[in-house]
């Protein structure tokens, strides 16, 4: 199981949220999933077949599709200051005395079908009283420039009315009446009240309170064609199979008013782990489920029933608000057994205790690794921490980058990670380049893999760096590597690599900077074999095994040559999956749409029939096999010899998309969700970041 942070995109106006297209029966009602621990309810569910954002649906044989705007411009307009532009103020006010007017401009596009409703959303700092009007207004004006002398004025009767406005509250106000097909629009709010209401501006960095515009449409097809049109002849949708396979089984979100990342998703018997990261900025809470988690920043791990109830959940924090605990402490990976333990892999700075006491201490700036296992409880039953130096017996360190974790059914523990300099994993030093010395400032760096037993003891170790000779410092060699163990306990190892690396195959000369690869090594760490993707640029970013296979995905540029079969990219990067057998010979590739190569993990899981899901990311309207999707994050299923079962999209405003096979034989989708989304109608508003969990049918 691997998880990590990429970066995310947020599209200013367009279409932001999940996506999907199918039948659905009706969503039972919605509530603020953040609740009291103890007295919890299961969060709000949403029933087959619904997404996030634009959500298209069947209800009662009416297909109905929710598409949500950002403004692209807004500024609040001042009578007592009547040539000042206030377009940079992180804040929108509207009062009768003196008199002030808040603009918000919307591009609409994508609008194909009746308007059953539109939405305005708006936090509110401020309570207010009742009779705030919105108006429609030209949209003729500009944010840096607008202020009360040139703003353009309201025209005709109000199109919503609003009743008194709470303060740190959403207020949301009917303006169906407002809109008339794609374009700019312009809404005004006004008010003769003297006690005036401030709302967040899309310019305070809250972004999750940022205004919004939710428009509903009864539609006549499931599928549309929002803004441009497909690439290719034929409708783009947002989901491509047989209306079973893949399609929403359940949905929920966890969190709270702070910030929570996704770092990795797991199966526990009939329950589910999420493990990640959170932080507390402003006065916020952040939890995975439960109790607010302690500290203003750290990591946690959950572990929530099937429909998202709350079983427990622990916080390891950085600092607490009595000071500091340690310097820094930061989750990579996790995985869970067969057992029902837990595996952890982060790194730190200073000397963390996790329960199962200190760490070794971790230098500021040139950070040490932990490894750590909790039980089905999620009480910690050991940990080990490690820092690498700059030569054998050397004491000035340098830093240690966790990768990946994987547990192999005998309970054992495999690490992936990148070190500069030395270090001993516990079976004597590993050194990263023949030029490692103690006068040498700047080692270059090389990849190890290590093996440790169910109770954290070392078995094996290696390294996998660069040929003596060909040393480039500064310049990580493997980057960035996927990780997988079969049943025998092999290890897949998945990544791209530069000239002048050995995988332990030997040095293959001609490659170009970061050839994608897949290599394998045994249940002892002996090199089995290699499969150098050459004459293409990219990485591969998730690898999976099953039977006597092995599937792997990821980006590429410029030529592959697989399977006797040429695959050339010279724009982009592309998104491929691919399987090769138990030898490393060649089965099936496909490769589809454009990605950007900054989206670098992925995510991937197989059955043991060779079904094989994986997410990445499309930049256009492709297709995936079974006909053309709308641009965003991909999630896709293939056959054990790469025939299309299913594909859909989810949009940009998820990241860190994370996958795993429940006991049901469903998968579970995680990711972290910035934005509100609306669910069949139901909007919820997280935090700052949200951790959402979708399960799909196989």
């Amino acid at each position: 199981m691997q998880g990590r942070r990429w970066g995310w995109v947020w599209a200013a106006v367009g279409l932001v949220g999940w996506m999907g297209c199918g039948s659905a029966a009706e969503a039972p009602d919605g509530a603020d999933v953040a609740q009291e621990d103890d007295a919890r309810e299961p969060p709000a569910q949403v029933s087959p077949e619904s997404d996030m954002g634009l959500a298209v649906s069947a209800l009662d044989s009416a297909w109905t599709a929710d598409l949500r705007y950002a403004p692209e411009a807004d500024a609040t307009v001042a009578a007592n200051a009547p040539g000042t532009p206030l377009g940079t103020d992180i804040r929108l006010t509207v009062d009768g005395d003196p008199a002030r007017r808040a603009y918000l401009r919307f591009r609409l596009q994508g609008l194909r079908g009746r308007v059953a409703r539109a939405t305005l959303r708006l936090f509110a700092k401020d309570a207010m009283a009742a009779g705030m009007k919105v108006y429609v207004a030209g949209s003729d004006w500009r944010e840096g420039t607008l202020h009360w002398d040139n703003a353009p004025a309201p025209t005709g009767e109000p199109v919503a009315v609003a009743g008194a406005v709470a303060d740190e509250a959403w207020l949301e106000l009917d303006v169906s009446a407002a809109i008339r097909g794609d374009g700019d629009l312009t809404l005004v709010l006004t008010s003769d009240a003297t006690d005036g209401g401030v709302f967040v501006s899309r310019e305070s960095g809250h972004y999750m309170n940022t205004p919004q515009l939710l428009v509903s449409l009864d539609v006549d097809e499931p599928c549309l064609v929002g803004g441009a049109p497909p690439v290719v002849p034929g409708e783009s949708c947002a989901y491509r199979g047989n209306g079973v396979a893949g399609t929403t089984a359940g949905w929920f979100a966890v969190g709270g008013s702070g910030s929570e990342l996704l770092s990795a998703v797991g199966a526990l018997g009939s329950d589910l782990v999420v493990a990640g990261e959170y932080s507390t900025p402003y006065d916020t809470v952040a939890d995975f489920g439960g109790e607010p988690l302690p500290g203003t920043n750290g990591f946690a791990v959950a572990r929530l029933g099937p429909d998202g109830t709350h079983v427990w959940s622990r916080g390891f924090p950085s600092r607490l608000p009595d000071g500091p605990r340690v310097r820094f402490a930061s989750l990579e990976d996790a995985d869970v057994s067969r057992s029902g333990t837990i595996a952890l892999l982060g790194s730190y700075e200073g000397q963390p205790d996790f329960g199962a006491g200190p760490l070794p201490p971790g230098t500021a700036h040139q950070q040490a690794l932990f490894l750590m296992q909790l039980g089905p409880d999620g009480q910690t039953r050991w940990s080990r921490g490690f820092q690498a130096v700059r030569a054998p017996g050397d004491s000035r360190p340098m830093t240690l980058w966790p990768h990946a974790i994987a547990t192999e059914p005998s309970g054992d523990i495999t690490v992936l990670g990148t070190f500069a300099g030395a270090v001993d994993l516990g079976g004597g030093w590993l050194v990263s380049a023949a030029t490692v010395s103690p006068e040498n400032d700047f080692p270059p760096r090389a990849l190890f893999l290590a093996r440790f037993s169910r109770d954290g003891q070392h078995v094996w170790s290696r390294k996998m760096g660069f040929v003596p000779g060909l040393e480039s410092p500064y310049v990580t060699p493997i980057n960035p590597p996927a990780l997988a163990v079969d049943a025998a306990g092999n290890v897949i190892v998945g990544g791209s690599l530069i000239p002048g690396t050995d995988l332990g195959g030997g040095h293959a000369p001609g490659l170009v900077w970061h050839t994608p690869f897949v290599v394998r090594y045994s249940a002892r760490g002996e090199w089995q074999w290699e499969r150098l993707l050459t004459g293409a640029g990219g990485g591969v970013t998730a690898v999976a095994t099953a039977g006597n296979r092995v599937y792997f995905s990821g980006n590429f540029l410029r030529r592959i040559r697989f399977a006797g079969e040429e695959y050339f990219k010279d724009v982009s990067y592309a998104p491929f999956v691919g399987a090769v057998d138990a030898g490393g010979e060649d089965v099936w590739l496909r490769t589809l749409g454009y990605t950007s190569p900054n989206d670098a993990r992925q995510a991937m899981t197989v059955d043991a029939e060779g079904n094989v899901v994986f997410t990445n990311r499309i930049g256009q309207d492709r297709s995936a096999g079974g006909g053309v999707l709308r641009a965003g994050r991909l999630v896709a299923s293939y056959g054990p010899d790469g025939e299309h079962r299913w594909s859909r999209t989810l949009s940009v405003n998820v990241w860190d998309s994370q996958l795993t096979r429940l006991e049901s034989g469903e998968l579970l989708l995680g990711s972290t969700m910035a934005r509100s989304g609306t669910v069949e109608g139901t909007t919820y508003s997280p935090g700052s970041r949200n951790l959402v969990l979708m399960r799909l049918r196989p």
